[in-house]
């Protein structure tokens, strides 16, 4: 599952005040057209440009190709007033990893191994006093219009742990002077339990009060220690933090004590940055219309791939291993009509040729009925051939090879989303309109393909749908756990978010389910009543 848990957002495209949402193995965004469902998806794809490209400006996005265009910052704040700030911030989950570990703090880790208590009042407090005991962080960024120098810049950083604020960096509209405006070093996830403290052990405000001047950093938490070497509020991930202007002895006295002020410092706030970098680089984004690779068609070879127009899915078929396509063809057909297979009626094939020039040796001698004796010498020639090795349909009913130009349109846009959902390259999926011109029966199945990803694949989905038989294929997994007493889907697996423009603002509206598959809210506007007014 992603670290990311949940988002919040504020003065984004079409939302205005701060909005939120959890994170759960399978989010579904629902609302009328133009409501704003699209917009929490597109925030997602901002963030992962922020944070691993520094790309404050953005127009387009690096994972929506041409699926997302947001303008630029004058266009994506909301209501395009430049005087509203746009603020993005996540919660991760960090219970299973420690920030010790992390490669911010790597190049103070021989240090604290290596040096004991050797110093009379100057015990050296390892990293992992601090970061063992860390369950949570979040990540709040302030994007801001800078007058100064007519484009935009990350104002703000915040960073909290274990739900309390720890630091805060901030950059002047010139970027020019960018400081830790808040630091507290007396956080209790630094100072451990009482229980455990004894008459030698300190904080470490106490600890570090000897090079850190109270000009510098202040028992309330106000700081003003400098940060070089940096564009804006938000640090780079895999750079150092620079630090100046908060040392009260000459360079080289005192040196370790200042390097593990570094090093606590390093880990702490660029090691959440790292862990929000790793979740985000897992981001898959499908845009709403997935294209239809042409007969002349080939894999984009690569390490990585960008799933917006969906042409990477053929891309991954080729790229990975049989076994990738052996489970999309199972969900795809699937071997006995399974209730969970789509029963699609395509399967994916790799179909290898050999290309042979006209004119070239090897074409005179199969011309010339080559005897024996150039048996040898065709098969060398033949395996001198280039290769040509393509991704094709088989339509399992008439077992006939075809291109995907000759099938319904349909399965060139569900082949996407299954791909996607199976591939080990994608961790966390951003999909718009999974269900597009798929038939209901399909789309009920694509439930259950969420739930395999989610459940056995470890993938988080968030998904904008207006799909009704998705909606109910989920529920009546979630009703069949209740009554079998099989824990497949529960209530808390699935996030339903109804989203809907209020007053010109677009607000995020959670709809419960209860333990029978039930939604314990209504829906509103009667979004899924309309079933009911036609048929009564």
């Amino acid at each position: 599952m992603s670290n990311i848990k949940l988002l919040r957002i504020e003065n984004f495209k079409g939302i205005g005040r701060e909005v939120e949402f959890k994170l759960r193995p399978i989010t579904l965004f629902y609302g009328q057209n133009s409501s704003g469902k699209s917009t929490v998806l597109h925030s997602l794809n901002y963030l992962n440009d922020l944070l691993n490209h520094h790309a404050v400006n953005a127009d387009g996005t690096s994972l929506g190709e041409g699926s997302i265009d947001l303008g630029g910052f004058s266009q994506f704040v909301h209501q395009h007033d430049l005087k509203r700030e746009v603020k993005l911030g996540i919660d991760l989950d960090l219970w299973h990893l420690d920030l010790s570990e992390s490669e911010a703090a790597a190049s103070y880790i021989d240090l604290f191994a290596s040096r004991q208590v050797d110093y009379v009042n100057e015990r050296l407090m390892d990293i992992s006093e601090a970061t063992s005991r860390i369950q949570n962080a979040s990540l709040d960024l302030t994007v801001a219009w800078s007058d100064t120098l007519s484009r935009p810049y990350v104002k703000k950083l915040m960073i909290g742990f274990n739900g309390a604020h720890f630091a805060t960096i901030s950059s002047s509209s010139d970027c020019r002077r960018i400081e830790l405006s808040e630091l507290y070093l007396d956080h209790y996830l630094s100072e451990g339990d009482e229980s455990e403290e004894s008459e030698e052990s300190s904080s470490y405000s106490e600890h570090f009060s000897r090079i850190v001047d109270t000009r510098y950093l202040d028992d309330d938490g106000q700081a003003m220690i400098g940060l070089m070497e940096m564009q804006d509020a938000l640090p780079e991930v895999g750079k150092p933090l620079q630090l100046s202007n908060i040392w009260t002895v000459e360079d080289w006295e005192g040196y370790e004590v200042k390097a593990e002020f570094r090093g606590l410092l390093a880990a702490l706030i660029i090691g959440p940055l790292e862990v929000a970098s790793a979740s985000l680089q897992q981001l898959c984004y499908l845009g709403p219309i997935r294209q239809v690779p042409g007969r002349d068609y080939k894999p984009r070879k690569g390490s990585g791939y960008n799933w917006a127009d969906g042409l990477s899915a053929w891309d991954a078929l080729f790229m990975e291993d049989e076994s990738l396509r052996a489970d999309v063809n199972k969900w795809m057909h699937g071997e006995n009509e399974q209730e969970t297979s789509l029963l699609a009626g395509y399967t994916v094939k790799l179909s290898e040729s050999k290309i042979l020039p006209l004119g070239s040796r090897l074409m005179g001698l199969l011309q010339s009925g080559a005897s024996k004796q150039n048996q040898e010498e065709i098969k060398a020639l033949l395996e001198e051939l280039d290769s040509d090795s393509r991704i094709t349909l088989w339509d399992e009913k008439r077992q006939i090879a075809v291109h995907p130009e000759d099938v319904g349109i349909g399965i060139s846009q569900i082949l996407p989303v299954v791909v996607a959902a199976l591939s080990d390259k994608a961790k966390l999926l951003s999909i718009e309109q999974p269900e597009l011109h798929v038939h209901p029966r399909m789309q009920a199945a694509v439930g259950d393909l969420l739930i395999h990803s989610a459940k056995q694949l470890h993938k988080t989905f968030l998904l904008e749908t207006h799909s009704e038989h998705l909606m109910l294929r989920l529920l009546r997994r979630i009703r069949e756990s209740a009554e079998y007493n099989n824990p497949v889907l529960m209530p808390d697996d699935i996030g339903v978010v109804y989203v809907d423009c209020i007053e010109g603002e677009t607000r995020l509206i959670p709809i419960r389910i209860a333990q029978d598959g039930k939604f314990l809210d209504r829906w509103p506007k009667g979004f899924f009543a309309e079933r009911a007014e036609e048929l009564f």
